[in-house]
């Protein structure tokens, strides 16, 4: 990467990611290439729908990962 890509990548807005997944292993793994990607910062961490929406209310995330095949609320439901 060249000075000046660097420099506008250290720059730019860090977009906030939220993961939502009934399986710790999903979010375990997320979770590191999230924080392992300039750019992105990991905000928290969902195992429901229903505690998705709560935390996604306090943390505003800008893009959430989550998994569409959950007990309870599903992801499609919560989306």
């Amino acid at each position: 990467m060249e000075t000046h890509e660097r420099d506008a990548a250290l720059n730019a807005p860090t977009v906030k990611v939220m993961t939502v997944d009934d399986h710790a292993v999903f979010r375990d793994v997320a979770r590191e290439v999230v924080q392992a990607t300039m750019g992105f910062e990991h905000v928290g961490d969902a195992t429901s729908g229903e505690e998705a929406l709560a935390l996604a209310a306090a943390l505003d995330p800008d893009l959430v990962l989550i998994d569409v095949c959950m007990a309870g609320i599903d992801g499609l439901e919560t989306a």
